[in-house]
């Protein structure tokens, strides 16, 4: 007697998660490229309008002259390794060396409402369901 194997079924993700993690991929390294690219001139830019030279730069940050250069050119890629000592020696945040966006406000503004000849101020931001008040 032939015994019948059932048939195994592979279940693969369908195509759409696959495109969409390509183009996900794709355009994370291109925002990435693009931040990384204005760092360089940024960093020049910065350096000359202190009024700075390659030589001074790089005694008080232990970055060598030639790294500090291909650094400020585009021709090295900025690592968290080099743009820290260059953050402490402008004094400046690592976000704005980097060119990183602007974060919003994380706080939440509550509005008074007014009804009733009483003033309710919401502790939520919900549209619907149970409301808490002060």
């Amino acid at each position: 007697m032939d015994e019948q194997r059932p048939l195994r079924l592979t279940r693969r993700p369908p195509i759409w998660h696959e495109i969409l993690r390509f183009w996900q991929n794709d355009l994370v390294d291109h925002e990435i490229d693009e931040v990384l690219d204005a760092v360089g001139p940024r960093l020049r830019a910065l350096r000359r309008h202190r009024g700075i030279t390659l030589a001074d730069l790089a005694t008080t940050t232990g970055v060598s002259e030639s790294t500090l250069s291909r650094l400020e050119s585009g021709q090295r890629r900025a690592t968290l390794e080099l743009l820290l000592p260059l953050a402490r020696t402008y004094d400046v945040p690592l976000d704005e060396l980097v060119g990183a966006p602007r974060t919003g406000d994380p706080r939440i503004h509550l509005t008074p409402i007014r009804r009733f000849g009483m003033t309710f101020v919401p502790l939520s931001r919900r549209p619907a369901g149970y409301k808490r008040s002060k």
